[in-house]
């Protein structure tokens, strides 16, 4: 049963559709291998046909990784990974291009292998629908954004080159030129970000706002396919963009 259950739910997410559920009350309950074999047969054959359709997307390779990635603060391989495909995915919808990028670490819910990598592996590192949505933010807001991460620990940026000391900012670049006050930077992010979560309030008071309507999971497939088609491997590395001391 509980194998049905998870493959519905990803039978959901892979065809778009949702459903609206009104909780009148709930009894809490241990679902475990005690129910598997409580399923009708009936219901074991429908949710077979669907496995096998499923299997068929979720297991499609779209490329290599060249080495197994995790993610953490303040930066880390897969998020490093993650923030930078991001920000060159968003330039495809912004012909004026895109300073930088913010993406959360709550967001990133498993660890890239090594090797081969499906469908299934994105989907496991991205389970939430959230979209790409690009913002034009005025300076004062995206450094309330940044400042923020910087007292926070880290999250996952790009194209940006932060020092920190005893958790202020002491020096930032974008697109490795200094912080300009008097400008208006545009931010790739996700719609949750965007909307304000996580403590992104300045977010909100976007001069402009982009909704690309892109999954992230699907921008970040699309992204490993076009490095595959280029004869490239998906790699990352460690490059002190969030850079923290203490005295």
């Amino acid at each position: 049963m509980r194998k049905s259950l998870a493959l519905l739910i990803l039978l959901l997410c892979l065809t778009g559709l949702s459903a609206k559920v009104t909780m009148k009350a709930y009894t809490r309950m241990e679902v475990d291998k005690r129910y598997d074999t409580l399923a009708p047969a009936e219901l074991v054959k429908i949710m077979q046909s669907y496995k096998i359709r499923l299997d068929k997307v979720v297991n499609r390779s779209i490329g290599t990784s060249s080495h197994y990635m995790e993610s953490k603060a303040p930066e880390s391989l897969l998020s490093n990974f993650l923030s930078d495909q991001l920000w060159l995915k968003a330039a495809e919808f912004c012909p004026e291009g895109v300073d930088l990028a913010i993406i959360n670490f709550g967001g990133i819910r498993a660890p890239l292998p090594a090797g081969p990598l499906t469908v299934g592996d994105i989907y496991r590192i991205m389970p939430f629908e959230n979209e790409m949505v690009v913002l034009e933010l005025k300076a004062a807001d995206l450094l309330t954004v940044l400042t923020k991460i910087a007292a926070d620990g880290g999250e996952g940026v790009s194209n940006i080159k932060m020092d920190v000391l005893n958790g202020k900012i002491t020096n930032l670049l974008i697109a490795g030129k200094p912080f300009d006050e008097t400008l208006t930077y545009r931010i790739a992010t996700i719609d949750y970000l965007a909307d304000g979560n996580s403590g992104m309030t300045p977010f909100k008071n976007a001069v402009k706002r982009i909704d690309t309507h892109l999954k992230l999971r699907d921008a970040y497939i699309s992204q490993i396919e076009k490095l595959t088609a280029q004869g490239k491997v998906v790699t990352s590395e460690l490059d002190g963009r969030i850079h923290y001391s203490i005295k």
